[in-house]
């Protein structure tokens, strides 16, 4: 929970996203994952199974002012470092607001270049955060812009997906309006054929719809034949005439 919450106020304080695990397993929002939960676990086990009984030890032989005298050299490297830092932090927020860059990775160089001229504090960050990740409200902004475009891409392809099958429709309806009975009953014959072969070769054996084409096959043939008699039987009588 620390880790995630601290990754989300200093990117929202700094335009800075200081580490992500977005490529990861079992990633939260890149903010944390499993693999750092068990290291940070078992770094806490260490510390308070081998570190703090070695350290109270330490502490029980030193005097009082000993302990003083080390405790204050502590703390005021602590506040040095929280100065410094800090300074630091303000100094990349004012870099990342005002670069020229247009992409994550131009300020991402422009920003390494700077703090790589710069004293040890700033190459301390560096190294401590090599994979920071710039994110300013421009870059926010063409992201945003990018989004948008690719889904009004998406939605014109749709649509001129669905024009198209509405107008193969359409002119499937166009042409079997001008098509003879003949014709059709032979279309039926085909259509029917692929659909009974299409289901002998699939592995659901559905005998009930099999049989049914078979039925539908079986009828439109026996129509077909009927409908060629009566043509012949049609042209014969013309002829006697």
């Amino acid at each position: 929970i620390l880790e995630y919450l601290t990754s989300y106020f200093m990117e929202k304080r700094f335009s800075i996203r200081w580490w992500d695990y977005s490529t990861k397993p079992m990633n939260l929002n890149g903010r944390v994952w499993i693999g750092n939960l068990i290291l940070f676990g078992l770094g806490g086990l260490v510390i308070i199974k081998i570190v703090n009984p070695i350290i109270f030890r330490f502490f029980k032989r030193i005097t009082d002012y000993q302990f003083k005298v080390a405790t204050s050299i502590v703390s005021i490297i602590l506040i040095t470092d929280w100065i410094f830092s800090h300074f630091i932090f303000k100094l990349l927020r004012i870099e990342v607001a005002h670069s020229t860059g247009d992409s994550t990775e131009k300020i991402a160089e422009e920003i390494k270049e700077l703090f790589s001229s710069r004293t040890v504090f700033h190459r301390r960050i560096l190294d401590a955060y090599p994979k920071l990740e710039y994110r300013t409200d421009k870059i926010k902004a063409r992201l945003e812009k990018a989004k948008l475009d690719i889904e009004k891409i998406n939605r014109m392809v749709l649509e001129k997906v669905e024009d198209t099958q509405n107008k193969f429709k359409e002119s499937e309806k166009i042409i079997l309006n001008y098509m003879t009975p003949v014709e059709k009953l032979q279309k039926d014959i085909i259509d029917t054929q692929d659909e009974l072969i299409e289901n002998l070769l699939s592995d659901e054996h559905d005998l009930e719809k099999r049989n049914q084409l078979m039925e539908k096959l079986a009828k439109s043939r026996k129509k077909l034949t009927e409908k060629e008699k009566s043509s012949i039987i049609s042209i014969i009588k013309n002829k006697e005439k």
